[in-house]
C-alpha cells in the first residue's frame, strides 16, 4: 500500500475526487480522507488536502486523476514508512515475567 497525498485550490473539488476514487475504488472511509490544509503562512487561498492508502498498482491511475482535476501530489510513500517506530529498548516481551 501507498499513502498519496495531493492539495487542490478548491475544497469542492477535493470532495469531488474524493467521491470519484470511493466510487472506482470502492474505498472505505478510513483509507482516504479530505481536510483543510495547514500552512505555514498566511494565505489568500486556503488549500484543501485529499490523502489516502492506496493499492501500489492503482496509484498511478489516481495520481493522473488528481492531476486532471488541477490537484498536486504533495507525497506519495510507502505506507510501511508512516508507522510509528518504538524507541531502542521498547520492545515488549508478552513472556518476560
Amino acid at each position: 500500500m501507498l499513502v498519496l497525498a495531493a492539495s487542490f485550490r478548491d475544497g469542492k473539488v477535493a470532495r469531488r475526487v474524493l467521491k470519484e476514487l470511493q466510487r472506482a475504488y470502492e474505498l472505505r472511509a478510513e483509507d482516504a480522507a479530505v481536510a483543510p490544509m495547514g500552512t505555514a503562512a498566511e494565505s489568500d487561498a486556503p488549500l484543501t488536502v485529499l490523502a489516502g492508502r492506496f493499492h501500489d498498482d492503482r496509484v498511478g491511475r489516481i495520481r493522473d486523476l488528481v492531476e486532471r482535476y488541477g490537484g498536486r501530489v504533495l507525497v506519495e510513500v510507502d505506507e510501511r514508512a508512516t508507522r510509528r517506530r518504538q524507541p531502542a529498548g521498547s520492545r515488549t516481551n508478552s513472556l518476560a515475567g
